[in-house]
């Protein structure tokens, strides 16, 4: 159970945890006993839930993670599936977050809410053109906007 230990002449406590190995995991810089019984105390509640991140793995680039994700996913993926993939990696998330480590992505939620809302912005207005002007880019008449253009220019 996750406990508070005094840091010799530090003035400070340090938090201690059981990780899921097995092994003590430990935090210092606490100001009480009660703060850092508190923090290990939710590190193993997140370990319970499964939602606990080693501090190592946290720092791994998005970049790296995003690239074993791929590989893990490809056997089970046709090569169309793939390429979409690979360009909407390429084009959309790795010039944002490449460098990004996995902590940062967690704790950055609301700056990638953003980034989500425009890129929504963005394939609304696209996909609302095909349904008004059709595939072929033209205004062809077509006043059906489920199913766009259907003549010959956008067959």
């Amino acid at each position: 159970m996750a406990h508070g230990q005094e840091e010799p002449g530090a003035g400070e406590w340090r938090a201690r945890y059981k990780r899921p190995d097995g092994t003590w995991g430990s935090r210092s810089g606490f100001p009480t006993k009660k703060a850092a019984e508190d923090w290990g105390l939710e590190q193993e509640a997140l370990i319970r839930r499964n939602l606990w991140l080693h501090p190592r793995d946290g720092e791994t680039r998005f970049e790296d993670f995003a690239e074993d994700w791929r590989e893990a996913v490809a056997p089970r993926l046709g090569l169309n599936t793939l390429a979409k993939y690979r360009s909407f990696l390429d084009s959309q998330l790795l010039p944002q977050w490449k460098a990004w480590s996995l902590v940062a992505i967690f704790n950055s939620f609301v700056e990638i809410e953003r980034r989500l809302s425009k890129l929504h912005e963005d394939y609304a207005e696209s996909s609302w053109w095909v349904r008004r002007h059709g595939r072929c880019g033209q205004r062809c008449g077509s006043t059906n906007l489920v199913s766009g253009c259907r003549g010959s220019c956008c067959a």
